[in-house]
């Protein structure tokens, strides 16, 4: 599992799965967004995003967008996918 930081004490959890990956947002030990994408053929496609309602004015939805393309972007490159800050 791969972690990274974000303004406001979020952080970001990666979690590599057979059939695809997880992204969670949290703020301490709380959860407070997540991220599931999941292969469909040779294809990694969002799937479902969830944002804890008082946190969706903070654009945590868009940040798990950005690390989920960080990490395509990543693995497109042949590296293991790991997160780019």
């Amino acid at each position: 599992m791969v972690q990274a930081f974000l303004q406001n004490d979020v952080e970001f959890d990666i979690e590599e799965r057979e059939e695809g990956m997880r992204i969670y947002a949290r703020q301490g030990d709380e959860i407070v967004g997540a991220l599931a994408a999941e292969f469909y053929g040779s294809y990694l496609a969002i799937s479902v995003i969830y944002i804890v309602p008082t946190w969706r004015h903070m654009k945590i939805d868009e940040a798990l967008k950005t690390r989920f393309w960080g990490c395509l972007e990543t693995c497109s490159e042949g590296r293991a996918p790991q997160l780019l800050r």
